[in-house]
């Protein structure tokens, strides 16, 4: 498959989801390729301008199509409105004519997890069990709201047939997934020295992101009951402020890498393994979609 062009320029969208590789592809992986110039989500005005006329530009940011999860409760139900997404969709697409699409997924029930541990970051209060429930119309994130084929059919219907990867893949075969992007951006995908090259900075930007574990969650939450934020407007101290940042007093750090984890249990966070089983019975039929459409990637090369 050609790769898209506007005068001359190849546009490469990379939309997430969130909390599936995206930071640790944003900061090791993505600014490093040569054969890009890349443009990130903190990225000013300034820089978009400027390199929005090279010839390959790789766009990556995994909150373009929904609204900031900073934004409260109202957050969760936009997130699973079709009607949001196809209008951010293409409203990106608007931007960038005839870009390609790049969608990473991953697992139901670790999606789930990852999005909670980032809701409490944010300072939610609500119980797991509160936050995601397989009962329809019940729970903060419906379990409608995170199915794959309706998300990715609104991608195609904007773009064509996303790049698509899953996040355990950039563990596994990463320099796999950069040849199908490369080969959607008509550019050579990074070799083996520049991969090692881009992995070689200590720093692990998928396992610093792993969140809060178990027992500290839950002291988290007490923790944002009387702390300020989208979540919990009326809190008396602020969930973050540069002085709590700078003594890492904030809730989050204290909670997932502070005192507050060395003394609590390291226990991850997760589901009791039968409702596990649930979930993954849930969503079966979508994740076979979503893994159908990788095998035919791959077999068509």
């Amino acid at each position: 498959m050609s790769a898209p062009e506007r005068a001359g320029r190849r546009v490469g969208v990379h939309l997430g989801l969130p909390k599936t590789g995206t930071t640790f592809l944003q900061r090791k992986i993505f600014p490093a390729w040569r054969q890009v110039r890349y443009i990130g989500g903190l990225d000013s005005v300034r820089n978009l301008v400027e390199r929005a006329d090279a010839p390959v530009v790789l766009v990556s940011d995994e909150s373009l199509w929904f609204q900031r999860p900073d934004s409260g409760d109202p957050y969760w139900t936009e997130y699973g409105d079709l009607g949001v997404v196809r209008a951010s969709l293409a409203r990106i697409a608007g931007v960038f004519p005839g870009a390609r699409a790049i969608v990473s997924l991953r697992r139901h029930s670790t999606y789930i997890l990852s999005l909670y541990k980032q809701y409490l970051h944010q300072g939610g209060r609500r119980t797991l069990e509160e936050f995601f429930s397989l009962e329809p119309g019940e729970g903060l994130l419906r379990a409608e709201y995170i199915e794959f084929r309706p998300f990715l059919e609104a991608v195609e219907a904007q773009f064509g047939r996303p790049v698509l990867f899953l996040q355990g893949e950039l563990r596994t075969s990463l320099a796999e997934v950069l040849g199908r992007i490369g080969a959607a951006l008509g550019v050579p995908p990074p070799g083996a020295s520049e991969i090692e090259e881009m992995l070689a900075d200590p720093l692990d930007a998928m396992a610093s992101n792993t969140g809060v574990a178990a027992a500290p969650a839950q002291v988290l939450r007490v923790l944002n009951h009387v702390s300020r934020s989208a979540y919990n407007p009326g809190g008396l101290l602020p969930l973050r402020s540069r002085l709590l940042t700078r003594l890492r007093l904030d809730p989050r750090t204290v909670c997932q890498s502070g005192i507050v984890a060395h003394l609590l249990p390291s226990k991850p966070l997760g589901f009791p393994d039968a409702v596990r089983q649930q979930v993954e019975e849930r969503f079966a039929e979508d994740w076979s979609f979503v893994k159908e459409r990788i095998a035919e990637d791959q077999a068509a090369g």
